[in-house]
Formats: C-alpha cells, structure tokens, sequence
C-alpha cells in the first residue's frame, strides 16, 4: 500500500499545477495589473513575461534590478473580497450555503502563495539576464472542514454529521532559474507598426519539493473523533540540488503608435524534472476522540 501511495502521490509531483519552470515575476507594476504585462513588460521584465519586447520601442538601452523580491497570494472560489464585505457583520446562512457549495464545485477552497527573489536582472539593448529563486505553495482546504468554519460541527442540517476529508492537499517547491533572453525587431511597416520576436533560454534548478494527499482523514460525530492521514511525499533534504532542466520561452510583439500588442508561449520545451528515485516517504498520522489524542511523523 505505501508502495502504491507512493507512486500516486509521485505522479501527482510529476503533473502538479505548481509551474516549475516559469519565471518568476520581477516587476511590481506587473504585480498592480494582475499580471497583464505581457504587450507592455520592457528592459529586465520582458525575461519574465515577452522577450520580443526587447527589440521594440521603449525598450531602455541599460536596466539593473538587484535583490528584487516580490510576493503574490490568493484564495478562491471563495474570495478574500468575499470575506472583506461581511466585515463586522454576521454572513447570512444563504451565503454561507452558496459559498460551501461553490467550494463543493470546486473540490475544496484553494490556498495559493508564491515568493519571487531576484538577485539579478540586468537588460542591455536586446540582451537580457536574470537569475532568481521562487517559493511556490498551494493547497486545499476540503469542503468538510469549510462547512465546519461556516456552520460550526452541526453542520449546515443543524444536526451533527460525519466528514471525509478527500480534498486535503498541499503541494510546494523551492527552485532556482538562470534566462537568458534576446528581442529582435525582424518587420517594420509604415502606418502598420513594428514587428518583434524573442526567445528565452532557461536553465532551472530544483531545490526542494513537498506534496501532500489525503488518505482517509475523517471527522466522525458519534463519537466525536478525528483521525489525520496525510502522507508526504519529499525531496531529499541533504542536498539543494534535487532536479534540473532546460526551458525555453518564446514570444512576439508588435507596436503602433500608443498601442502595444504581445503573445508569449511559457516552456515551449521543458526538460526540468525531480529526482523521482531519490524521494522521501513519510506518513503524517493524527487522531483525537475527546479523551485521547496521538499524532506523529513517521
């Protein structure tokens, strides 16, 4: 059974929706339009987002960025926006009910965080460098556990009932990117614009990586117990070298006037993958049934 929990939790590693691979975000402007940059992102920025950039218009002769972070995070379907209008005020159980079934919908309610740390970024004409590391986490809370915040252990019947935990899940990494990117403007047509294209080049380094499924975790009301299972899967903790690939981005752009137009395609080849062979498995057990509790890491 480890075995083939093992072998689930890997293929889970392997299609995770984690981007491994994908530059991190460098600018904060980017950030503020939530993420639609890719028509407008200049100088050092464009590694991240169009590398045809580079070869238009705008496009600064020299840009430095040096330990650059910046951190993004989010939640859905039901939102913080959600929670902020009810601020000081008792939800109504009709919302509390479309929110639990939204989250039903969905397969639990979404947790999603990521850390971007750029130690370099640097543009010279065309040209474009960064190397940075990104920090990515995203999980599920199960729609058990959200009735349970919305409805107390009633539930959203008024009479206690039994809960499967299936949507439990966490998946995170630590990985490392050196790009490489270069624009080139290959067309211009008089009152018709400019015409760019670009490639990136990436080299990624996996650090670490951790994912978590459920396996049975349960909240029972009669009697009143929870039992945790949560197996983990790990990279190898001895080491910060844990996979490794190759990328490439490519992108076009193209300017008239005011107007800027962009299309990129992310990892258009990919060979980045873990060291499957050299994982960790590690059973995460808790129980608790009103008298007793027992937990552990194995």
């Amino acid at each position: 059974m480890t075995r083939i929990i093992v072998a689930v939790i890997a293929a889970a590693v392997t299609i995770a929706p984690l981007s491994v691979g994908a530059q991190g975000n460098i600018s904060s402007a980017a950030s503020a339009m939530g993420g639609n940059y890719t028509a407008l992102a200049r100088n050092f920025n464009a590694i991240a987002w169009n590398p045809a950039n580079l070869g238009l218009p705008g496009n600064a002769r020299f840009s430095l960025a040096l330990l650059s972070p910046q951190f993004g995070g989010g939640t859905g379907p039901v939102t913080f926006s959600d929670l902020n209008e009810y601020s000081g005020r008792v939800v109504p159980v009709s919302v509390r009910n479309a929110w639990l079934q939204h989250i039903a919908d969905s397969d639990g309610q979404q947790l999603g965080g990521d850390a971007d740390i750029t130690a370099l970024a640097i543009s010279v004409g065309p040209v474009a460098v960064s190397a940075m590391t990104s920090l990515r986490a995203k999980g599920s809370i199960p729609t058990g556990v959200a009735e349970l915040l919305f409805f107390g252990n009633a539930g959203r019947t008024g009479s206690a009932s039994d809960y499967a935990f299936d949507d439990l899940k966490l998946d995170a990494n630590a990985t490392s990117t050196i790009a490489a990117s270069y624009g080139k403007k290959f067309l211009r047509i008089p009152l018709a614009g400019e015409f760019a294209f670009g490639v990136t080049g990436k080299y990624i380094i996996g650090h670490a990586m951790a994912s978590m499924r459920d396996n049975g975790s349960t909240l029972t009301s009669n009697p009143v117990s929870v039992s945790l299972d949560a197996p983990m899967v790990l990279t190898d903790t001895s080491t910060a070298m844990n996979g490794s690939g190759f990328g490439i981005d490519i992108g076009a752009g193209w300017s008239v006037g005011e107007f800027r137009f962009g299309a990129a395609l992310q990892n258009v080849l990919n060979t980045f993958a873990w060291k499957t062979d050299d994982l960790y498995y590690m059973p995460v057990r808790a129980t608790f049934n009103g008298t007793d509790s027992d937990a552990g890491i194995e």
